[in-house]
């Protein structure tokens, strides 16, 4: 789980980087189906 929490740091702060002045970051757990869905969506520039 570590390693999974370090990239989404890396690419939040690739947002930033980006000139990114909102981050929003949803993580979405279904169990039942095992599927772990991460979305990341900034508005800086690229």
């Amino acid at each position: 789980m570590q390693d999974l929490s370090l990239h989404i740091l890396d690419v939040a702060e690739n947002s930033i980087n980006a000139g990114a002045t909102k981050i929003e970051i949803n993580i979405l757990e279904d169990i039942r189906n095992n599927i772990l869905s991460i979305t990341i969506k900034d508005n800086g520039k690229g």
